[in-house]
Parts: structure tokens; sequence; C-alpha cells
């Protein structure tokens, strides 16, 4: 009877790792759109490349969060414009997927810093206050803040998440605040 419990175990143990592992990518990224990665874990140590197990990755859910929980600055939590711009982003952002196809449409300084991106539908991204990772693309020139030619109109894969970012706001002004907005953490030129 022990031999059977051994050998049933072991047959379960082989039969339940491999068949999922092709879909734990998917599964991350489609987890991210409402969720964080932790502070502290960077999305390379995600392994979205190459992840095993999905679950092993400490997510967290932002869906029921108050949008007090967004903002890192005790000071800050009750400044009405800060809340209204994160209520604004958590509803313009709240169905974007992770990863998506957008064109750089180049970046400009107006109230603040903006660098966007724009679907096939017309719809725009902004990731000027996002606290973003773009590998070794150079989409601005970072002392004149001017676009880089190269990359104006070209496609991109834009992985995100809501990361802990620094930013002035709002309404025109120009407080240091820090809060959970819309990063790119992976970005991909699409090969034309």
């Amino acid at each position: 009877m022990r031999l059977f419990t051994i050998f049933l175990l072991t047959l379960l143990i082989a039969c339940s790792g491999n068949d999922t592992s092709v879909h734990e990518d998917d599964k991350l990224q489609s987890r991210l759109t409402d969720s964080i990665i932790s502070p502290g874990v960077t999305v390379a140590d995600t392994g979205l490349d190459s992840v095993q197990n999905a679950d092993s990755v400490f997510i967290q859910s932002i869906k029921n969060w108050s949008t007090a929980d967004f903002i890192i600055s005790e000071k800050y939590k009750s400044f009405a414009s800060l809340r209204n711009l994160i209520e604004h982003t958590r509803e313009e952002w709240k169905n974007v997927q992770s990863p998506f196809k957008a064109v750089y449409t180049g970046c400009n300084i107006g109230d603040y810093f903006h660098l966007s991106f724009e679907d096939t539908q017309g719809k725009s991204y902004d990731f000027g206050f996002g606290n973003n990772n773009y590998g070794d693309i150079l989409l601005f020139d970072t002392v004149a803040y001017e676009s880089n030619r190269k990359y104006v109109g070209r496609s991109f894969r834009i992985h995100w998440t809501w990361k802990i970012s620094k930013f002035p706001c709002c309404d025109g002004e120009y407080d240091n605040v820090e809060a959970y907005y819309p990063s790119i953490t992976k970005l991909e030129l699409i090969k034309e």
C-alpha cells in the first residue's frame, strides 16, 4: 500500500507541472492591469519572459484600493487635485491590457512633461508622470526634452503597470508628490 501511495504522489507531481507553463506569462500579464508588483520587486524580478509560476510572484490587487491608497505621502492624501488626478487616471487605465501596441507620437512640455503614444483606435496614452523603464531605447533627449525623431511614428509593444512615481502635481501646481502611476516596465520596438 505504501509503494502504491508513493507511486500515485509521484505521478501526480509529474503530471501537474508542465502543461500550464506556456500560459503562465499570459496569466501574469493579464493580472498586471488591475494589480501592482509589490514595491522593491522589479519586472525583471518577475521573469515576465520566462515565468514558471505566476503565483509565486508577489502581485497585489488594486481593484479595491481607495484613491488614498495610491498616494504615498500622508501630506498629499487629502490634496484634492491629486485625488482627482488619480481617480481620473484609474478610470482611464482600468481596461488597458499589458502589453499593448501603440505608436510613439513624441514628447512635449506644456504644463507638465508628456510622453505620448496612440493606439490604432486613436486613444492616447501619456506616460509623462510614470517611473518608466525604456531599456536601451532613447525616446527623447533628457536635457532638452525633444522627441527622438528616429522613434516618432514607430510602433511599440508597451508593457506597463502601476509603479510608485514622483511627479509635479496638479492643476498647474508643481508640488512634487509620490503616487502609484501608470509606468512603462518594458518597451519593445515592433519591426516593420
